[in-house]
């Protein structure tokens, strides 16, 4: 008797996941799917990996702005696209429009092979002079961390020249 419920038990969880996974793959193309669950593995690991690197970007850095900062806006917004994620801001620059990321989402970039993270995070100051409170965005930039050479020797020079030629690029 206890082995046959085992049993149903084992076949029905096996079944809810099959049909979870027919379900979400009729609503959800499988390049979303794949994309999101890649996503959640990857928020998953990131935290307790040794084995990823973490660079954080500031909008402002000593209180002037930050160049690579808004490099990598107008890097991104050229090649962000609506399959990257549900909520996009939209900019319009030179009569060009392109997409960039809202708070907490990610943009998942490839340079030679190697799966680099840009994740937009926003963090808010408080100001003791008239209880005035602002919001500073930074970015995550996540790798694998046997590439911080790479990435920071050739991967954020070359996201500089891009945003060069971008019609997104701030002028500071």
């Amino acid at each position: 008797m206890k082995r046959s419920s085992l049993f149903m038990g084992a076949a029905t969880a096996v079944m809810a996941g099959c049909c979870g996974a027919m379900l979400a793959n009729s609503f959800l193309p499988k390049e979303k799917l794949n994309d999101y669950i890649w996503g959640l593995v990857q928020k998953a690991i990131t935290p307790f990996s040794t084995d990823m690197t973490t660079i954080v970007i500031n909008e402002r850095s000593g209180g002037l702005p930050n160049k690579m900062f808004h490099d990598a806006q107008a890097y991104m917004a050229t090649r962000i696209t609506l399959s990257t994620s549900n909520r996009l801001s939209v900019v319009k620059r030179n009569g060009v429009t392109g997409l960039l990321l809202l708070e907490n989402d990610a943009f998942l970039d490839t340079f030679r092979g190697i799966k680099i993270r840009w994740i937009l995070r926003t963090r808010q100051i408080d100001r003791n002079t008239g209880g005035r409170s602002s919001k500073v965005q930074y970015y995550d930039l996540i790798f694998p961390k046997k590439e911080r050479d790479l990435v920071i020797e050739s991967y954020l020079p070359f996201v500089s020249l891009e945003a060069e030629s971008s019609p997104f690029l701030v002028i500071l």
